[in-house]
């Protein structure tokens, strides 16, 4: 996992970064989150996320994305009543996150191009 996620945190607007380099597919995004957890590096009550993939490539089967929301789905205790905001301009990686999108449940996600426009959305 690592240099292939990295974890940032603004405090001023309460957002956790999960920034991803490189090729990505669902296993790592799963262990990714749980090493996260495990290791307590996402801060208590955080509701807001940017998951941001502009240097990575999402390498998964479209007939597989709903093992992402499922994966979200089958997680409440982290994920339920979060915002993601999925930043990439990837045609591809969009293709996955509107995919994922229409399988929210519990938590609400949205793809982005741009993280200003990522930042407004969550902190409205």
């Amino acid at each position: 996992m690592k240099n292939k996620v990295d974890y940032k945190f603004d405090a001023t607007n309460n957002i956790m970064y999960k920034i991803h380099f490189g090729d990505i597919d669902i296993d790592l995004i799963k262990n990714s989150w749980e090493w996260a957890f495990t290791n307590n590096i996402i801060p208590e009550n955080t509701k807001r996320f940017i998951l941001d993939y502009r240097e990575a490539s999402l390498v998964i089967n479209p007939r597989n994305a709903e093992d992402i929301p499922n994966y979200y789905i089958q997680n409440p205790q982290f994920f339920a009543g979060k915002k993601f905001a999925i930043i990439s301009d990837d045609p591809k990686n969009v293709v996955i996150s509107t995919l994922v999108r229409k399988r929210d449940d519990g938590y609400i996600s949205k793809p982005f191009s741009t993280i200003e426009a990522a930042i407004a959305w969550l902190i409205q």
